[in-house]
């Protein structure tokens, strides 16, 4: 802060200073390490004021401890979520809450590739113009792109879409929800509606779980940051929260059924979540818990989304051994700077669209990904385990040991049908828990005929087939096909 201040009282330097020829000369004998290693491992280990009086050392101790990366850890580990957004990491980090900011961009050097291709392509990725990743390509095949269909039945959404485990984007349910018709989800409404309401993001705390921002503080930062990777409200707790939100929207009747609801709100898995986010964020490429199916309905904002079905893995990313979860998968800009290039118009490449405000998507059980928001977005996303995904979230759940019992109890009291035909194998663990469980409530004079009922259950259980693989795609045609 005395710096910014000592600053401001003398004559002001060209916002650029000249650029430097190579980086090894500033940097005395650090020049010996790699780039990756002297700002991930050497600089984060220095205190703030360190950073400050070496970034005056030399034009190349100058650009490392000026990154955004460094700053943009200490102030999130300092305040969690609980300060405002001045500009840069580094005057949200020095400067009081409630100083204003001087109305001065900050010092520069430019960054040529030949300097420094980490520092050049972590600039590069924090200043790409959104505008030129918004449009799909002028060529996209009609295999390649997810169907927009308005006024479907629910038996034509089960048969052409649920059965079938396509993508699909419905365009005349949204406009129906007043969250969207009377504008009551705009930053402005959301703002004045929960001004200091703890919404929770993506990024992780010092302390564990997720870091929380007031609404009014993450607008302030979403409009002025250049992350590569921005920070994302996915609240799976609004309704809690802020349970008015829930009167906003309408669960689709297409979606209405979900079988976690026969577990109570403690049990059931994180499920709906209010996604808001700048433009540049985004999230990589996934598959949705325990194999569930999911929609997203936008009520502000574009969305450009890539897909691949399950049997394909996006190019750029490692399957989990054995697995449809991935262990490797770069953020949404790296994705599309460096990977997307070499996918188009070949047979890795991905089904696309651009989710428009007003529309919702329905996203299949097992297909991979990954969403850039191309402007600042509101949305709300659901995920469900209804009759065309039981078999598989079922299979999946078995992750969560004790809500994977829960589900299995109350499934065999209310859809033993659909158990038995699905073919899902019950693992052992369920019947100890269920045995102990009769065991400690059961009256004892009623203990011998409990168990004797589970023993029974237990076999006819025994005697059901294994549940088939995810339905794949035998090839991009499948996607037209009606």
């Amino acid at each position: 802060e005395r710096m910014d201040t000592a600053r401001s009282t003398r004559p002001q330097p060209s916002v650029a200073l000249a650029p430097i020829a190579s980086l090894s000369p500033g940097l005395g004998t650090l020049r010996v390490l790699p780039d990756w290693l002297l700002l991930q491992k050497i600089f984060t280990l220095f205190s703030s004021s360190t950073l400050c009086a070496i970034s005056l050392t030399s034009k190349s101790f100058f650009l490392f401890a000026e990154q955004d990366y460094l700053w943009k850890k200490k102030c999130l580990r300092r305040f969690e979520g609980d300060f405002t957004f001045k500009g840069t990491w580094k005057r949200t980090y020095l400067l009081p809450r409630d100083k204003p900011v001087a109305n001065r961009p900050p010092v520069t050097i430019p960054i040529v590739e030949r300097l420094s291709e980490l520092l050049y392509k972590k600039y590069v990725r924090s200043h790409v113009p959104i505008d030129s990743l918004s449009a799909l390509p002028a060529d996209l095949p009609a295999s390649h792109s997810v169907d927009r269909r308005s006024d479907l039945s629910l038996q034509e959404f089960i048969e052409e879409y649920g059965k079938k485990n396509r993508p699909v984007i419905l365009t005349d349910v949204v406009p129906k929800w007043r969250a969207y018709s009377e504008q009551v989800w705009t930053e402005e409404q959301l703002c004045k509606r929960f001004p200091t309401t703890p919404f929770r993001t993506d990024q992780p705390a010092p302390r564990g779980d997720k870091m929380h921002m007031s609404i009014s503080d993450y607008f302030i930062y979403a409009h002025g940051i250049h992350d590569e990777d921005p920070m994302y409200l996915f609240d799976p707790h609004f309704a809690d929260k802020m349970p008015e939100l829930l009167d906003d929207y309408d669960i689709p009747i297409y979606f209405r059924e979900d079988y976690f609801n026969l577990l109570t709100e403690e049990d059931h898995p994180y499920y709906r979540w209010v996604v808001i986010g700048p433009p540049g964020s985004g999230s990589p490429f996934h598959i949705d818990p325990y194999l569930t199916a999911a929609w997203n309905g936008l009520i502000q904002g574009r969305k450009r989304w890539a897909l691949y079905p399950p049997h394909m893995t996006p190019p750029g990313c490692i399957r989990k051994t054995g697995k449809l979860s991935l262990r490797k998968t770069p953020i949404p800009i790296k994705w599309f700077l460096y990977h997307y290039p070499h996918a188009v118009n070949t047979p890795d490449a991905p089904i696309e669209c651009i989710l428009q405000p007003g529309e919702i998507i329905f996203v299949p059980t097992g297909w991979y990904h990954l969403v850039l928001n191309l402007e600042t977005t509101v949305a709300v996303t659901q995920n469900f385990c209804n009759t065309e995904n039981f078999p598989f979230v079922y299979e999946d759940l078995t992750s969560s040991k004790r809500v994977h019992a829960k589900f299995t109890d109350q499934m065999l009291m209310h859809k033993p049908e659909l158990m038995r035909s699905s073919g899902v194998i019950i693992p052992e663990y369920y019947w100890t828990w269920k045995q102990r469980k009769i065991e400690k409530h059961t009256p004892s004079d009623e203990l011998d005929e409990a168990l004797a009922l589970l023993k029974q259950t237990r076999k006819q259980c025994s005697a059901w087939s294994k549940p088939a693989k995810i339905p794949q795609l035998s090839n991009r045609s499948a996607q037209t096909s009606a």
